[in-house]
């Protein structure tokens, strides 16, 4: 007996049957793995993200890719406005049809869908211009530009008071590390705010499903009372970048490869500090880092 072969536009059809995807989203455009297009699908985390935002009704909130929109319909139900930026022209049509389409009950006047390519943003003229200073920021993010998106989300001069976001599970548990396992990306985002791993969601609650699981985080933004000046923060991660540049050799060769600096320059501050000349990058503190900083740059 010949065997039937299903189309994929049949697989799509048959997931949401079986998932019991809302008739909201036959029609949505399917993912496109080049953009790392993985939609949620659980309401169960889905409210889990909702819930570690801690979301009131005065917030403004920051979505990045919401794609289909399934994160979207929760955030619309709380907060006093909500902007997604979404990238894909085929899923901002889709998004606008869904929220805003003539006689619609689904239209959100809080709720502005954006196409542009985040990573491409002046943020914090973007944020100006849309009256979008105090916010949070909550999404479901591509694995692949994680780093990207933490970097414009810290560095910038209006940081958001509150990020929960949903990244792949390793990368999760990078971030989260404490000292003896740090790592540079770590240490960039614990400089910046406190971060704690909320939860895992396995892959088997997305659509199309990935090839590993991701977990929820949360970071707080220590606030722009706590922060440092921008010539401290540059020699911060001039120090950091110098420090990790071979993680597996010793942080005393790190530092005086990248810095340019005497070897025995860098050892007495070792000593000073009490430390063992075999240390490694990923044995010091966020706190430890600024004091080596502070010795290195010191006039």
């Amino acid at each position: 007996m010949a065997l039937k072969m299903i189309t994929r536009k049949e697989k799509r059809r048959q997931f949401r049957s079986e998932s019991g995807v809302n008739n909201n989203f036959k029609n949505s455009p399917c993912a496109k793995k080049s953009l790392g297009q993985n939609f949620l699908n659980d309401e169960k985390f889905l409210d889990m993200i909702v819930n570690a935002a801690n979301l009131e009704i005065q917030d403004n909130v920051l979505e990045i890719g919401p794609g289909t929109g399934l994160l979207t319909d929760q955030l619309i139900k709380i907060p006093k406005k909500v902007i997604c930026i979404e990238k894909d022209q085929r899923m901002v049509k889709f998004l606008n049809e869904k929220y805003f389409s003539n006689g619609g009950n689904k239209k959100r006047e809080s709720l502005k869908i954006v196409e542009r390519d985040f990573l491409e943003i002046n943020l914090p003229e973007f944020l100006k211009e849309n009256n979008f200073c105090d916010y949070k920021v909550v999404a479901n993010i591509p694995y692949y530009i994680t780093g990207k998106i933490f970097r414009l989300l810290l560095e910038t001069e209006i940081q958001p008071k509150l990020i929960v976001l949903l990244i792949q599970k390793e990368v999760a548990k990078r971030v989260t590390c404490e000292i003896g396992a740090m790592n540079i990306l770590a240490v960039s985002v614990q400089y910046y705010c406190k971060v704690e791993l909320v939860d895992i969601v396995p892959k088997t609650a997305f659509y199309p499903s990935p090839k590993v699981d991701s977990a929820i985080i949360f970071a707080k933004p220590f606030g722009s009372k706590k922060r440092e000046s921008k010539k401290l923060e540059k020699e911060f991660f001039q120090v950091v970048k110098s420090g990790f540049s071979s993680p597996r050799k010793k942080l005393l060769n790190n530092l005086v490869i990248g810095l340019k600096k005497d070897k025995n320059e860098i050892i007495d501050i070792f000593n000073d500090f009490g430390w063992n000349e075999n240390v490694r990058a990923q044995n010091l503190s966020i706190q430890e880092w600024r004091n080596l900083r502070d010795r290195i740059f010191e006039k």
